[in-house]
């Protein structure tokens, strides 16, 4: 009996974690009310962002609208996050993509551990990553291309020791080769002297006047970064700090 009290108890603690973790959100992860992808892309692409949500452990989600109705796109996403309650666990840690279709304008909006991991360099990489999608109308890639590499900034590459470690051992062996092999044909002109005076080539070198002349100064100046991490913080309608950025496509 202890033992069944124990799995029930395990079972309500669980189902109590999982609601504590999505009972803010009131609307999926994928809000396309723009119509910018077919069922099945808006099926696929849930799916995709329901596994990398719990996979990086804060929500991540899309966006779309007609028109941003006279706000700002950074301001629309921001509000929209706080609004509709976004966000995963007790700091509502997640980002979310917008894209406005009449603006040809994006957004992304950031917060809790997601605004702290991502920082300028991952949101110049999420960028590039979509820009050339968005621009070509291609939605469905590009929202993919923003999903992975939001994953890659919080989570870093995915790492595959098999293979680089085949390619270590290549790598290694060709430098090898290389080196030993140069190494051999220099050998081939050289010759035992057997004074140290042999080396000397007869009047080589005949020094007669020696000074120092100062010519010039090279200065340069280098400036040092000290944006903060999280690429740059802005208030919602609320209050709440966002991270993210904005742009045109």
């Amino acid at each position: 009996m202890k033992r069944i009290g124990c799995i029930i108890l395990t079972v309500i603690l669980a189902g109590f974690l999982l609601l504590t973790v999505s009972a803010n959100r009131t609307l999926p992860l994928v809000v396309d009310e723009a119509n910018l992808l077919t069922d099945r892309e808006e099926q696929l692409l849930g799916s995709y962002l329901e596994q990398l949500t719990e996979e990086m452990s804060c929500e991540i989600a899309v966006l779309t609208v007609t028109s941003l109705g006279g706000k700002s796109a950074q301001a629309y996403a921001d509000d929209f996050y706080d609004e509709n309650g976004y966000g995963s666990g007790v700091g509502d840690d997640g980002l979310l993509l917008l894209v406005a279709l009449t603006e040809r304008s994006w957004a992304i909006t950031t917060y809790g551990s997601a605004r702290r991991a991502l920082g300028d360099r991952d949101l110049d990489r999420i960028e590039d990553a979509m820009l050339g999608d968005l621009s070509e109308n291609h939605f469905y890639e590009a929202f993919l291309a923003f999903a992975d590499a939001a994953r890659e900034g919080i989570l870093g590459p995915a790492f595959d020791w098999k293979q680089t470690l085949v390619i270590a051992v290549i790598v290694g062996f060709v430098l090898a080769l290389i080196t030993v092999t140069a190494m051999k044909g220099k050998l081939k002109t050289v010759r035992r002297r057997n004074e140290a005076g042999d080396y000397v080539i007869p009047n080589s070198m005949d020094l007669r006047i020696a000074n120092d002349r100062f010519l010039y100064r090279n200065v340069r100046r280098v400036r040092i970064d000290s944006s903060s991490s999280g690429g740059g913080t802005h208030r919602s309608s609320s209050g709440r700090s966002h991270g993210g950025r904005s742009g045109r496509f």
